[in-house]
């Protein structure tokens, strides 16, 4: 489409040109077209745009670079780099950014000076450069390593899960008469043995309330966050408070030392 003049804005050089669907496309799609000089310099010739990248995301294309052309070519290279998802990681990623420093910062910059421009999109990437910057230099991360169980899982509870998935294989395999009562009593003593250890992790918790606070709240929010309410037998309501929950999954379990 040598009528295009991708370098600035998608211009045409001719009226009712046939790359007009072409571009309806491109608009269509939310597509950014990244290069912004020629990357063609003929002798004798008007220097072209021919390599083109094409993204519904630019915060994903980055590090764009025009580099010297290989050999006796008459066409420069470009390079960038594609930021692609990756396989989830077994580290927990924590940012900590102080905002109070951030207004402080930017209290501080000049503006006019820094916002001078007739282009829109020169004046948004130099504000957003500038956002970020100040917001990558006050902001602090931490990794912390997953944890691969439940820290409440102990060996037998591991063991009764197991034994539980292979009597229920087992049970799906064969199809005997004698395998579903013995799926169902595995299931019986998984949930039985489900129950103790959870008990037996909150009466921990509890008890080390006073010497790891930190650890007996992480509790509470977890158990918040797993169990968004808590029925209340004697009313007969749910409970969504967090120091109802705590109440009900705590104190209940000897909590009484804490007082």
């Amino acid at each position: 489409m040598p009528d295009v003049i991708w370098v600035e804005s998608y211009r045409f050089t001719t009226p009712n040109s046939p790359a007009q669907t072409t571009l309806n496309s491109v608009a269509n799609l939310a597509l950014t077209q990244l290069i912004d000089q020629p990357t063609r310099y003929g002798d004798g010739q008007n220097s072209t745009a021919l390599d083109l990248v094409f993204t519904n995301n630019p915060e994903t294309v980055t590090s764009l670079k025009y580099l010297p052309a290989i050999g006796s070519s008459d066409r420069n290279c470009v390079m960038f780099l594609v930021l692609v998802s990756t396989r989830p990681s077994n580290m927990t990623k924590r940012s900590y950014t102080d905002y109070d420093k951030i207004q402080e910062h930017l209290s501080e910059v000049d503006w006019q000076s820094l916002i001078v421009s007739d282009n829109v999109d020169n004046l948004w990437f130099k504000l957003k450069s500038c956002l970020l910057a100040v917001e990558k230099q006050f902001t602090s991360i931490t990794y912390t390593e997953k944890t691969k169980t439940l820290p409440l899982l102990t060996k037998d509870a591991t063991e009764g899960i197991k034994s539980k998935n292979k009597g229920w294989r087992k049970y799906k395999k064969s199809k005997q008469e004698n395998h579903p009562a013995d799926c169902k009593k595995c299931c019986t003593k998984l949930r039985n043995l489900t129950c103790k250890v959870i008990s037996d992790y909150e009466v921990n918790r509890a008890l080390s309330a006073k010497t790891n606070p930190t650890k007996f709240w992480k509790t509470i929010i977890w158990a918040k966050e797993a169990t968004p309410s808590c029925w209340e037998k004697n009313k007969t309501k749910f409970v969504f408070d967090l120091s109802d929950i705590c109440s009900y999954k705590f104190l209940g379990q000897g909590c009484n030392i804490l007082t």
